[in-house]
């Protein structure tokens, strides 16, 4: 679209529009349509002037249309300001409750914010107000009232909308109150809003007025490339940026990356980039640079900021209350981590998930120092400076002060945080300032300040004078690059889909760029154009595959897509040598576990351990160095629900004790009596409720132990009647063995068999409980870490448990994971004596194989049925990324 008035001149490539600029007066302004083309043509002009041996020169005239727009207002002292974003969020809170919202829409800051972007559009696009009609929807009835009141509040506080600037300003250009350049130069705006359009229109009857335009070649685009998915789109185009700057000589800052939804890219764009150059500015230079920083609401010192707060508003949890005091920010607490962290372990063992008087008096039970205590008295005090009462904006922030100055918040800062904390301080006296503003609870705060930072963007790693550019497609406009990479190029991405506009009617979406589908392809057309502009060498790429689903190219690509692949892991482009995770696959031994080394493995092994630290150990060495010689433990999470391990524990006691005195009642009776077993084992689990009652995950889990109807307990107790009537008699209940001696096993084997039973013909039966899944008889024979039930039959060989009859005995597991058919069961595997003769000797084998490795100081990962198996120790195993275990069968399927 052009401007009425305005001359036109086209150019094919950025550079050429650069030129252009460059033989411009310093008497011209130059409008742009970002401050990214301003400083490349700023650069472009120090150069040329120190070449040419000038000290000084008069930079040219360059800002955008916004940026002159908020130069003339304060220069004409309008009457009026345009409000700042918090404030406007204010007036449309209040206007929301002068004009309630309709059933369904909350008065909140989400509907305050879809409020202001309809109004800007409304002002920019100069959308004639909606009138009355028939079969409207409720939200555009509801948006006329409240945006009326919403325009009555900002009259009253002497303040306007953005958008309602130029109207301002064209009147001061009318009357003559503006002071023009000799002539202005206008890039880009090829779409202008009517807005913009009728303020240019009527600067250029008063001052000459050029129309910049890029339109680039279409053979631009030589190369089209489609990879598998976008994990290697983005490994490919790092690749080949470096391929082009190594072998062509191509400086890093004439190189570009972009994609038509950068956003989506960019956590794993600045992994890659660290990954293959580390740092984006170090002290010998810039090595990348990306345009788009985060928000101040995704940096970590504003959430560190927030943490007090959020522990006190929401609940009090153990997670926040640990982030706070293990925080970096937090130099207060710094020398009493090695405390802290103990408190973390003991909260977690504990499951004391939030509220901090419990969580004060578990710390306090244990046995403390007297610098702990006082440090929990600090707390206190600490805590005690942020009350749950709602106050205003401004007296919140002072509680916040208060709690960062006992706290030692922020410490030592480097530039760039230091940099977020004075915008957070800005957005805090922003948030006091507000006139009017009522009590705010805390969570309400928290969402205020999250909205407020999330407008408040930061600079990105890097400078736009050295290192690889990556960057917006908007951003693009007007620049020069020697080639340029853009990825994404698929349907649904480039065009992208309209905007969603709730608050705009169909007729409405229709007159603003973007609010339909049409218009996205007229904007995704413009862009292209510019794209191809921008650089001689245009690299199109694309994934061939999102989530899932195969994807279809953009039909404004013109070219033969061509397939790459791009496996760093297996097939390595010579770039991706630099990156040390790829260097370490490359150099590792190639029997994996390069940790492991002989300065590691020098370790005193225990004299005895026990049968599940000897079944670690089979399942893998590596897992037992870890776990069992070293003594590392994953760190236990609070999950919804009871941890596996400690139902477990339970539900074994309680057989236990049952059994026992239940054992008696028989003797003494010599029959089973079901409403005595019944009893009885409801006595015992009363013992259990008098601990559990204060959790209702283990209210609900005794409950499903002894339900009525398809209790477990119950369930079990009329197998173990049929059991009894069948001739078994408990013998031994928690039987425990010492000094199990096994071949080449450095050391003896200590363990407890849960239960033994005896029949007078068929002789003993060891069993073990289980709540969870039965070994089918399968893992039984291949599994070598499946040693327990062996285990209880060596030690009943070697004669460690002395009272028992000599007669032959099995083993077996009662299961008791749910009251299903398969889940409980008496399973004795049906295996006779002389298989159980022959399973030993392969599991004998099997130890000693692993204990001779042992003996040794060999600790590589050597997983019990590894790949191709169903399954393997590595499956649930917390070391995984310390072992560097990866088998070599699945390594291709992973890349």
């Amino acid at each position: 679209m052009t401007i009425p008035g305005a001359a036109i001149k086209i150019f094919p490539t950025s550079a050429a529009l650069q030129d252009f600029l460059l033989a411009q007066s310093p008497g011209a302004l130059i409008i742009v349509p970002h401050m990214r083309l301003a400083y490349q043509v700023w650069r472009r002009q120090r150069l040329a002037a120190r070449a040419a041996g000038r000290l000084a020169w008069e930079p040219l005239a360059m800002t955008t249309l916004s940026g002159w727009w908020h130069q003339l207002g304060p220069q004409l002292w309008l009457p009026v300001q345009p409000a700042s974003y918090l404030q406007r969020m204010s007036c449309w809170l209040q206007a929301m409750a002068a004009a309630p919202p309709p059933e369904g829409v909350e008065a909140d800051l989400a509907w305050a914010a879809a409020l202001d972007e309809a109004l800007d559009l409304i002002e920019r696009y100069q959308i004639p107000p909606a009138a009355g009609a028939y079969g409207e929807s409720t939200l555009i009835a509801w948006r006329r009232p409240v945006i009326r009141e919403f325009l009555d509040l900002l009259r009253q506080k002497g303040s306007i909308t953005p958008a309602a600037l130029p109207s301002y300003l064209l009147q001061a250009l009318q009357s003559g109150s503006l002071s023009w350049p000799e002539k202005i130069l206008l890039v880009g705006m090829e779409t202008p809003a009517p807005v913009e359009q009728e303020w240019l229109t009527a600067v250029a009857r008063k001052c000459p007025l050029i129309q910049l335009i890029l339109v680039g070649r279409e053979d631009t685009a030589r190369y089209a490339i489609t990879l598998p998915d976008r994990r290697q789109e983005m490994d490919w185009v790092a690749a080949k940026v470096l391929e082009l700057a190594d072998q062509e000589q191509i400086p890093l800052h004439r190189l570009a990356v972009t994609a038509p939804n950068l956003t989506e890219y960019l956590p794993e764009l600045r992994r890659i980039w660290r990954e293959l150059l580390g740092p984006g500015m170090t002290p010998e230079g810039c090595w990348y640079n990306f345009s788009l920083g985060d928000c101040l609401a995704e940096t970590p010192i504003f959430h560190a900021a927030l943490l007090p707060l959020r522990f006190r508003t929401y609940g009090e949890l153990r997670e926040d209350l640990a982030a706070w005091l293990l925080s970096p920010y937090y130099q207060e607490f710094s020398p009493q981590q090695a405390v802290i962290l103990q408190w973390d372990l003991i909260w977690r063992r504990s499951r004391i998930a939030y509220n901090w008087p419990a969580l004060r008096r578990a710390a306090s039970e244990a046995d403390r120092t007297e610098s702990e205590s006082a440090l929990l008295s600090r707390l206190d005090r600490i805590i005690s400076c942020l009350p749950l009462d709602p106050a205003p904006a401004g007296i919140w922030t002072k509680r916040l002060q208060a709690v960062w100055e006992q706290s030692g918040f922020p410490g030592r800062l480097s530039p760039l945080e230091e940099r977020s904390y004075q915008h957070l301080q800005e957005l805090l006296r922003d948030l006091t300032a507000l006139e009017g503003s009522s009590e705010l609870s805390g969570s309400t705060l928290i969402e205020w300040l999250n909205l407020g930072a999330r407008q408040i963007d930061l600079p990105g790693e890097g400078t736009q004078e050295a290192g690889v550019q990556i960057l917006g497609l908007l951003e693009l406009r007007g620049l020069d690059f020697d080639a340029v990479f853009c990825m994404g190029l698929n349907m649904g991405v480039f065009p992208p889909p309209p905007r969603p506009l709730p608050l705009l009617t169909a007729s409405e979406r229709v007159l603003v760029l973007g609010g339909t589908y049409q218009g996205q392809q007229q904007f995704a057309e413009q862009a292209y154009r510019n794209l191809q502009a921008v650089a001689p060498r245009l690299i199109c790429t694309r994934p061939l595959v999102q989530q899932e689903e195969e994807q279809t190219p953009s039909f404004l690509i013109d070219q033969t897509w061509r397939q790459e692949t791009c496996s760093p892991l297996s097939r390595p482009h010579p770039a991706w040598l630099r990156s040390p995770a790829v260097r370490v696959v490359f150099q590792a031994p190639a029997s994996g576990g390069a940790i492991l080394n002989k300065e590691l493995t020098s370790v005193k092994l225990p004299s005895e351990i026990s049968l599940s630290a000897l079944m670690t150990a089979l399942a893998c060495p590596c897992q037992f160095y870890f776990s069992v010689l070293l003594g590392l433990q994953e760190l236990p999470e609070i999950d919804s629900g009871l941890p596996a391990p400690e139902r477990g524990s339970a539900l074994h006691q309680v057989l236990e004790r049952f059994t026992r005195r239940f054992s008696q009642a028989i003797q003494e009776s010599d029959h089973w009596n079901e409403a005595a077993a019944l009893n009885c084992l409801q006595i015992v689990m009363e013992e259990f409720q008098s601990w559990a009652k204060a959790d209702p995950h283990w209210q609900a889990e005794l409950e499903r132990w002894l339900a009525p109807e398809g209790g477990v307990l119950r369930e079990w107790l009329q197998q173990e009647r049929q059991h009894y009537e069948d001739g078994w008699r408990w013998l031994v209940m928690e039987a425990p063995f010492a000094g199990l001696r096994l071949p080449d096993w450095p050391g003896t084997i200590r363990g407890r068999i849960d239960r033994i039973d005896w029949h007078k013909e068929q002789g003993l039966m060891l069993w073990d409980y289980k709540s969870g899944n039965v070994p089918k008889q399968r893992d039984l024979e291949e599994d070598r870490s499946q040693f327990q039930l062996p285990g209880y039959l060596l030690a009943v060989q070697h004669g460690l448990i002395p009272t028992l009859p000599r007669q032959q005995a099995r083993a077996g597991i009662i299961g008791l994971k749910s009251s299903r058919q398969d889940h409980l069961r008496f399973e004795d595997y049906g295996l006779s004596a002389g298989d159980w003769r022959r399973l030993l000797s392969l599991k004998l084998a099997a130890v000693a194989k692993v204990g001779k490795k042992v003996q040794q100081g060999d600790f590589r990962p050597d997983p019990s049925l590894p790949p191709p198996g169903k399954g393997n120790s590595c499956t649930y195993c917390s070391f995984h990324l310390l072992c560097g275990y990866r088998p070599e069968d699945v390594a291709e399927e992973d890349e």
